[in-house]
């Protein structure tokens, strides 16, 4: 099943290193394996919570701070930064919990055959359920005539639909707290393969029959019977595996459902599926990695595995893993001038010094010198972290005698930093946001997409989007902001404010992308963002009489 990684010569070794082994065998011990491996000695914990918290598992780690013998060799920020997430993870399943039950109780009582899918129906398996982080709700309607239904009740819930992500076989509502709820009439998205969408479509009937009730984290819900889920979980990685980030967690997913064990029908029935839809090998594939990294026990294995898989396929699989970032965030590549492989960028020397020696020469005629830099270069792994170059380059500028760095260009909020007591923005995204406004783009630009050259600005536009995944215009990230008002006094800052600002990402689409003071309800999503974002930095705000203030 693995690809075929032509001219590599590369082994486990490479692919696996210390801090990876590190955190498989700590997932694996929280997971409960029965013998988890041991790995132990100095490590790079910056890498490791660089990894878990790309794969959303950095809050399954949090049993570990239990254990005095565990507790005492993780380095004290890295246990802050594991109980912190540990915290968030649980305040916001709880939350996820209620809109839950409150979404489907209102559905059933209209009428509306509904399924919960993943969430706490997957987090049910968890030794710890609360501690498996879920971002959005995912419910099954397993009869598509009472869609309509379903989205007018949506609607008189308060929810507002996402035109953009929503397509036939799905609907997507967004909660007042940013929180996506999608609706399906399938399992997953259609596939190529015409056998695993007719398969889909045909386990539409059997759900509605078959579906049954469990109590998740407390509360009562309707959920997949156990051979469809373990069917589901797959097309799921599948999913993820061909068109976004695969992410660790949906193999930890994988260990506990299959540890908790299921009826020999229940294990035919899933076998059948994959077979029929041609899923064998991708399910054997999923299945060794688990085995041989995470601690699932070779009983549990066996009855599911139909053919084994070599160890180098098993590392080729495991790379793309490694590589890729949690559910589709994308990853730009750059090579440094020595042409080596890594995802780096650096400050142009040329550049750095012609901008110092401007500092210097402005300081002889001015009182204080702010930096403004607009850039477009992203870090892979958050889009509301710095680019690697940007810290270099700000903190020489204020060394030089700069008293602030302004940074754009991302369209994206990114963190707030106070080196030496001067402010560095990163960035502050967007104030306007008339892109999909534009009147007149380039002819070459029109050609790139079929389009003639008399076409409209908005059509270009519109004709980029469609081939994307994720656009600008479906973040609302990118249509919030701050404005910031800060005091100066003998080069260092004494007093800084922030101003949350929308550009009324739910809106209607007339009344979108100029700057409206933000309301309290998004103020403080801004706030929970930015606190995020800034948290590298030692950097906290609070929200205050329409303002943000820096409470350390």
């Amino acid at each position: 099943m693995g690809k075929d990684h032509v001219g590599s010569k590369k082994t486990e070794e490479d692919v696996v290193n210390k801090e990876n082994q590190w955190l498989f065998a700590k997932l694996a011990k929280v997971l409960g394996a029965k013998n988890p491996i041991e790995a132990d000695g100095e490590q790079d914990w910056n890498s490791i919570l660089k990894l878990a918290k790309q794969h959303a598992v950095l809050s399954l780690l949090d049993p570990l701070l239990d254990e005095p013998e565990e507790c005492g060799k993780i380095p004290e920020n890295v246990k802050i930064c594991i109980r912190e997430e540990a915290r968030k993870t649980v305040r916001q399943n709880y939350h996820l919990l209620y809109l839950e039950h409150r979404i489907i109780r209102t559905l059933q009582e209209a009428g509306v055959s509904v399924v919960l899918l993943k969430g706490a129906s997957t987090a049910e398996f968890y030794p710890v359920p609360e501690l498996r982080k879920s971002g959005d709700v995912d419910l099954f309607l397993p009869n598509p005539a009472q869609f309509p239904k379903a989205g007018e009740r949506m609607e008189n819930l308060g929810f507002v639909k996402n035109p953009a992500h929503s397509v036939n076989h799905h609907e997507v509502y967004v909660t007042e707290k940013h929180v996506e709820v999608e609706l399906h009439t399938l399992l997953a998205e259609p596939f190529d393969d015409k056998e695993t969408n007719r398969l889909m479509e045909e386990l539409q009937k059997e759900v509605a029959v078959q579906a049954g009730k469990k109590k998740l984290m407390g509360i009562e819900f309707p959920v997949l019977p156990d051979g469809i889920h373990a069917y589901y979980l797959l097309l799921h990685m599948l999913q993820h595996f061909l068109r976004a980030g695969f992410g660790l967690k949906l193999l930890c997913d994988w260990v506990v459902f299959w540890r908790h064990g299921v009826t020999e029908k229940e294990l035919a029935q899933y076998k059948k599926l994959t077979a029929r839809s041609g899923l064998t090998g991708f399910s054997d594939m999923v299945t060794s990695v688990c085995v041989q990294y995470l601690g699932l026990e070779e009983e549990a294995a066996e009855p599911l595995i139909v053919n084994m898989v070599s160890g180098e396929d098993m590392w080729g699989f495991m790379e793309e893993i490694l590589q890729s970032l949690e559910f589709g965030t994308m990853e730009f590549t750059i090579v440094d001038s020595n042409e080596q492989e890594g995802r780096w960028s650096y400050s142009d020397k040329r550049d750095v010094e012609r901008t110092l020696n401007g500092i210097k020469e402005a300081l002889y005629t001015c009182e204080a010198v702010v930096i403004m830099i607009h850039s477009h270069e992203i870090k892979a792994d958050q889009e509301y972290e710095a680019d690697y170059f940007m810290e270099e380059f700000a903190h020489a500028c204020i060394d030089a005698g700069a008293c602030a760095v302004v940074g754009s260009g991302t369209h994206q909020m990114k963190g707030i930093e106070f080196y030496k007591d001067c402010p560095i923005f990163y960035c502050l995204g967007n104030f306007i946001f008339e892109n999909e406004f534009v009147r007149d783009l380039p002819a070459d630009y029109m050609e790139k997409y079929g389009l003639p050259e008399s076409a409209s600005g908005a059509e270009g536009i519109a004709k980029r989007s469609a081939k994307a995944k994720k656009t600008l215009y479906t973040i609302p990230e990118v249509y919030q902001t701050v404005i910031p008002y800060f005091e100066i006094i003998d080069g260092k800052c004494v007093k800084t404010e922030l101003l949350p600002v929308s550009l009324g990402f739910y809106k209607e689409r007339y009344k979108k992308n100029l700057p409206y003071v933000a309301d309290e309800i998004e103020a403080l999503a801004i706030l929970e963002y930015l606190n995020r974002a800034c948290r590298p930095y030692g950097v906290e705000w609070c929200y205050s009489g329409g303002i943000m203030i820096r409470s350390k």
